[in-house]
């Protein structure tokens, strides 16, 4: 039985940690454009309640439906069981303390760049006076930081639980799926082929194709000896007529004998005609 981390939607997932660093870069550049218009306290809270709050709230309530990418989402009622099991492991206690964990992580973390600021003037491409501008991209690009910070984080929680218990795990009600947890995206049958219910075959249906029953194989064996005797009796079905018809020829020597009769007993007829004529 395969193990529930060769899931590919968790691993894409955590792959999104490579978007942070680029989406912190963008609100560094944005925040370095112009001199702050509102004190640093107000920019701070706004970045804060733009970026961290919503994502953050998401995880608690209704945490992210990872069986989606970019545009698509897997319908619920397609989900194998192993993916409404990982699906579970998102509404524990350890994914709410890992989304406030992150979320104070992140509050540090924009308090840290907004003070270096200053130092990411001369490479913003920002112009002084598009100052709120480069506060709004700001928000936008830590919302995205926040984005993919929260959903690797929860899925580095839900990788390391053990096989063990993981099979203790109760599959998530289909039903409960739409509403507990935020899918985004249009909902088709499959992304990925090797993520479809068809394509998960059950393990005790591999094994039969891959062995068969001995029963199986045992009538399979005695099949071909049955035909090949089958097959010797036609054989000699079929030499018997040749023999027959060997032994019903006539040889040529037996053929002039009989001639050689039919002329005598000819002839012995013609010599009483004549006799009883004179």
């Amino acid at each position: 039985m395969n193990s529930f981390r060769s899931e590919p939607f968790l691993w894409i997932h955590l792959a999104g940690l490579a978007v942070v660093p680029l989406s912190l870069l963008a609100v560094w550049l944005g925040l370095a454009a112009g001199d702050p218009v509102l004190p640093y306290s107000l920019e701070i809270a706004f970045l804060a309640i733009a970026g961290i709050l919503p994502i953050a709230w998401m995880q608690w309530q209704r945490p992210f439906d990872i069986f989606s990418l970019l545009v698509l989402a897997v319908r619920p009622d397609r989900l194998t069981l192993e993916q409404r099991q990982i699906l579970r492991l998102f509404k524990t206690v350890k994914t709410r303390i890992a989304a406030i964990a992150v979320a104070i992580f992140m509050i540090w973390a924009i308090w840290q760049i907004y003070t270096l600021a200053p130092l990411a003037a001369i490479a913003t491409p920002l112009s002084g006076r598009w100052h709120l501008l480069g506060l709004l991209l700001a928000a936008i690009a830590f919302l995205f930081a926040n984005l993919f910070l929260q959903i690797p984080v929860s899925v580095l929680g839900v990788l390391l639980t053990s096989d063990s218990r993981f099979e203790e795990v109760e599959p998530y009600e289909v039903e409960n799926i739409g509403q507990d947890f935020f899918i985004f995206g249009i909902r088709i049958d499959n992304i990925l082929a090797i993520a479809s219910p068809e394509m998960a075959a059950p393990e005790s249906t591999k094994e039969q194709s891959v062995n068969p029953p001995k029963d199986e194989v045992s009538s399979h064996e005695e099949i071909p000896k049955e035909s090949l005797e089958t097959g010797e009796n036609t054989q000699e079905e079929n030499i018997e007529p040749e023999n027959t018809i060997q032994d019903n020829k006539i040889n040529p020597e037996q053929i002039d004998s009989l001639a050689s009769e039919e002329d005598n007993l000819g002839s012995d007829e013609l010599k009483d005609a004549t006799e009883t004529n004179n």
